[in-house]
């Protein structure tokens, strides 16, 4: 955002931006400036190219818990599928260093979508696709997405989710409080037992 002379900071981005996608970012701090498809394109390559040069030299972890949570629920044969509004550039590049990717049957992304969150058409085309990769068609009630936005919690219940609100990183985005079945400050506190639990209530 500098060099188009704009200062963003973490709070404000965390309140006012987390959940979109890069599309939606630059839409809604240029406004109408963002109109033409030509310059906002060029905004989006423009930060892909600028994250996958940082994140080169970056060493990039997942959250802590992720790593045993990824492991049991491939153990109790518990599908999973990534819901993301990163670019699908971005999220390979992270999951090339993860060994616990091969675990994630489904990923969807920002490309994947025309409408970002807080839609739900992200999470109707995973939970769609992951009904395939199972061989069965999946309940929504029966699919729990973890999440940590305000955005993101609105396109999971749109989709006829079960949600987790994890309060980490931008744990105070208006709007997130009440809105999960669940709220935690740590995926350590996620067991098979607490996703079994939350779509046993019916």
């Amino acid at each position: 955002m500098q060099p188009l002379g704009i200062r963003l900071g973490w709070r404000e981005y965390c309140e006012k931006l987390i959940g979109f996608d890069d599309r939606g970012v630059f839409q809604h701090v240029l406004g109408a400036e963002a109109a033409g498809n030509a310059r906002l394109e060029d905004l989006v390559a423009r930060k892909e190219r600028i994250f996958t040069e940082l994140a080169a030299s970056a060493s990039l972890r997942p959250l802590p818990g992720a790593d045993d949570l990824v492991e049991e629920c491939a153990a109790r044969n518990i599908p999973l599928a990534i819901c993301s509004g990163a670019s699908r550039q971005d999220i390979m590049l992270f999951l090339s260093r993860w060994d616990k990717a091969p675990f994630f049957r489904v990923v969807v992304s920002a490309d994947d979508v025309s409408r970002s969150k807080p839609h739900p058409e992200s999470y109707l085309i995973a939970l769609e696709k992951l009904g395939r990769e199972v061989g069965r068609c999946l309940r929504a009630d029966r699919v729990v997405a973890v999440e940590d936005t305000a955005a993101g919690i609105q396109a999971a219940r749109g989709a006829g989710l079960r949600v987790i609100l994890l309060r980490a990183g931008c744990d105070s985005v208006d709007g997130a409080d009440g809105h999960g079945d669940l709220s935690v400050s740590s995926l350590r506190e996620i067991t098979c037992e607490t996703l079994c639990g939350l779509v046993s209530k019916g």
